[in-house]
C-alpha cells in the first residue's frame, strides 16, 4: 500500500536524525579533524626541523666560503711569490756581480764636476731586454739575457754632458765586462727645473745590455 501525506509542507512532521547516528557523525568528524590537526602538527615539526638543519648547513657553508676565500687569497699570494722567486732565481744564477755593477754606475755619476743625477736604476731580465731590443729591431729573435736600464737628468741643454756620461759608462772596466752593449738612442727630453741655475734639464735613458748568448752554451 502506498501512503501519501496530503498535509501542507509546513505541517508535515520533520524527520530527525537518530541520536546514535548523530553521535557517529560528530565522532567521525572529530576524529577526522584531529587526524588532520595531527598531520599538520607533524608537518610543522618536520618543517621546523628542516629549517634548523638548513640554517646549520648555511652556517657551515658560510664558514667554508670564508675558508675558500682565504685559500684563494693565499693561493694568489703564493703564485705571486712564486713568480718573484722565479725572477730572482733567473737573476741570481747569472754570472753578474750586481753590487759591482751598481757601484761602477755610481762611481761614474759621482765623478768630479758631473752635472748628471739619476732617477731610476732597473735590472732587466730577458723579457725586459726583449722589449727594448724590439723597439729598434722588431724582427730580431735573439735577446740579451739581462741588462741595466738607467734614467737620469743632465743639467742645462748641453748634450755633450750626456754623451760624456754615456762614454764614461761604456769605458768603465766593470760595466765593460758585464754589460758591454749600450743603446744608440739616448732619447733626450727637456724638462723645466725651478731650483737650478740652468732652468731646464735633459731627461735621458741609458740601457746597458749583456752580450748575446752563443748557440749551445753561455756567452
Amino acid at each position: 500500500m502506498i501512503k501519501i501525506n496530503l498535509l501542507p509542507k509546513e505541517l508535515r512532521p520533520v524527520d530527525r536524525t537518530p541520536f546514535p547516528r548523530l553521535i557517529l557523525i560528530f565522532g567521525t568528524t572529530a576524529v577526522g579533524v584531529g587526524l588532520l590537526a595531527y598531520v599538520a602538527f607533524l608537518i610543522l615539526v618536520e618543517v621546523k626541523a628542516e629549517n634548523i638543519k638548513l640554517a646549520e648547513r648555511q652556517k657551515i657553508l658560510g664558514q667554508y666560503a670564508q675558508q675558500v676565500k682565504q685559500y684563494d687569497g693565499l693561493d694568489a699570494d703564493l703564485k705571486k711569490l712564486g713568480a718573484k722567486t722565479a725572477d730572482i732565481e733567473r737573476v741570481a744564477v747569472r754570472d753578474v756581480a750586481w753590487w759591482q755593477v751598481i757601484d761602477a754606475v755610481w762611481s761614474v755619476v759621482a765623478a768630479e764636476d758631473r752635472k748628471v743625477w739619476l732617477e731610476d736604476i732597473r735590472v732587466l731580465d730577458d723579457k725586459g731586454t726583449q722589449q727594448i731590443v724590439r723597439k729598434s729591431d722588431p724582427l730580431t729573435r735573439q735577446f740579451p739575457p739581462y741588462g741595466l736600464q738607467i734614467r737620469g737628468y743632465a743639467a742645462g741643454l748641453d748634450a755633450r754632458e750626456v754623451a760624456k756620461f754615456r762614454m764614461d759608462l761604456k769605458k768603465h772596466p766593470v760595466l765593460k765586462k758585464f754589460l758591454p752593449v749600450m743603446n744608440f738612442n739616448p732619447d733626450y727630453r727637456l724638462t723645466e727645473e725651478k731650483d737650478f741655475v740652468e732652468g731646464v734639464s735633459m731627461v735621458f735613458e741609458v740601457v746597458l745590455l749583456a752580450e748575446m748568448p752563443k748557440a749551445g752554451g753561455k756567452k
